[in-house]
């Protein structure tokens, strides 16, 4: 009898604190509320995108194509790429083509080619414009000469996403190669770090009116996960922090290296982490010896 009227009297008090909470449960787990992120792609191409993989010759745009499929099917939630070894304006334009084909939704881009001297190049900003809207141009600023004629550039866009209002920086570079001379001597680390530094210096100064927004790069580095390049930038930047390779080797499951790089920061203050949401995205081969990369990142 007594541990009928226990069970009563806890029935009666449950039912009171149930009544006080009003339809929710006391027990119910705190809603949190998803963050505003923003799903970014750096991707490296040769040749343009024109060919099948490095030594085609035929210009089918075949790894333009896949690339754009593989957007398609493994980052439908894709919303902004920064994109280099785009040699000309025709390949700027024939890959977003490819990319509102494949994805059926409308892309829009920015190219700047950066004046090589017999074999152009060149690099551009993408975004879907039903996902993000371009403010207001940044620009661009060189960040190397080589000795073949090359200017290196980082270009920039101030961004506003559609759905939630947020606005953020994008920037996107891509660091001399080791197989690349200025002054006449073969591109050394300290140089890519100097180049990185200069990356970083137009990145502050362009975000200088939007001190609160964050900032994104998409970058191939050329060179490594732990280089000195990647802990100059990693002094303002969170890195993904993906180590899986990114570009193919004779042996690449063994050797392969991680070139391409997404970096985050959430304003102009001291850096702090947490602006990686989830694991960090890697596409297939899809015709360069670069892999594209992908992530959801913090606004």
């Amino acid at each position: 009898m007594q541990s009928l009227l226990r069970h009563r009297s806890l029935t009666a008090a449950l039912a009171a604190l149930l009544t006080l909470a009003g339809s929710e449960s006391v027990w119910a787990q705190p809603r949190v509320p998803a963050l505003p992120s923003i799903t970014a792609i750096q991707c490296s191409f040769e040749g343009g995108g024109r060919f099948s993989g490095p030594g085609d010759l035929s210009p089918t745009w075949a790894s333009a194509r896949e690339m754009a499929r593989q957007v398609a099917d493994r980052v439908p939630d894709a919303a902004i790429a920064g994109v280099q070894g785009l040699d000309s304006r025709e390949a700027a334009g024939k890959l977003r083509e490819l990319l509102s084909e494949s994805t059926r939704g409308p892309w829009l881009h920015a190219w700047t080619g950066q004046g090589r001297q017999g074999s152009p190049d060149g690099l551009a900003l993408f975004w879907r414009s039903d996902r993000v809207t371009l403010e207001r141009d940044l620009g661009k600023a060189p960040i190397d000469f080589l000795d073949d004629g090359t200017v290196l550039h980082v270009i920039g866009g101030w961004f506003r996403q559609v759905a939630t209002g947020r606005t953020f920086g994008f920037f996107t570079a891509r660091l001399a190669s080791p197989h690349e001379r200025r002054g006449a001597m073969p591109v050394s680390r300290t140089t890519q770090r100097w180049e990185a530094w200069r990356v970083r210096e137009f990145v502050w100064e362009s975000m200088i009116p939007h001190p609160d927004d964050a900032r994104i790069l998409a970058i191939d580095l050329e060179s490594s996960f732990g280089s000195s390049a990647w802990f100059e930038l990693r002094k303002d930047f969170e890195p993904d922090g993906d180590k899986r390779f990114t570009v193919d080797s004779s042996a690449a499951l063994f050797h392969g290296k991680r070139y391409d790089f997404l970096f985050w920061d959430g304003h102009a203050g001291p850096r702090f982490p947490g602006g990686v949401l989830g694991k960090p995205g890697r596409s297939e081969h899809f015709g360069s010896a670069h892999r594209f990369v992908w992530a959801a990142l913090k606004l």
